[in-house]
């Protein structure tokens, strides 16, 4: 679980809900943004200058991205079968969550998905250490079958 981060645009600090470890507030160089959640699905982020809601495919990845007080498209997003993101981002890292109901780190591009796991979609791969049981490289992030 993170709680503060430095990069070379600024620090970010974090406080994240006990349960989950999902971040709930966020400050840093692009403001402050409170996370709303159902479950594990983000639904919404606001700041004072900003109000996002999220829309995701049926694996958990954020294809959409509105805004809260026009209503419009602020981002769509596409990925590849590893969850590699596409598309060319225009919020940038304002919007940290995209695939596989993750947080994109601003630095590394790598996906947090929870407790110690990270995954990296250029690789296909954690490497936080969860091993898949069976599976001999046991970094191995669905039984090498994305799309299944």
């Amino acid at each position: 679980m993170r709680v503060s981060e430095t990069t070379p645009s600024g620090t970010y600090q974090y406080e994240n809900n006990p349960l989950n470890g999902r971040p709930l507030l966020e400050s840093g160089p692009e403001g402050n943004f409170t996370d709303f959640y159902t479950g594990d699905h983000l639904i919404s982020e606001t700041s004072p200058a900003l109000q996002l809601y999220y829309h995701y495919d049926s694996i958990g990845n954020v294809v959409t991205v509105t805004d809260g007080s026009t209503g419009k498209v602020r981002q769509n997003y596409n990925y590849n079968a590893w969850g590699q993101n596409s598309t060319i981002d225009a919020l940038g890292a304002k919007n940290k969550y995209k695939a596989m109901r993750g947080y994109t780190d601003p630095v590394t591009g790598f996906i947090y998905l929870g407790g110690s796991s990270y995954y990296n979609p250029a690789w296909g791969r954690t490497f936080s250490g969860n091993a898949v049981a069976g599976y001999p490289d046991s970094y191995v992030y669905d039984a090498d079958n994305p799309v299944q």
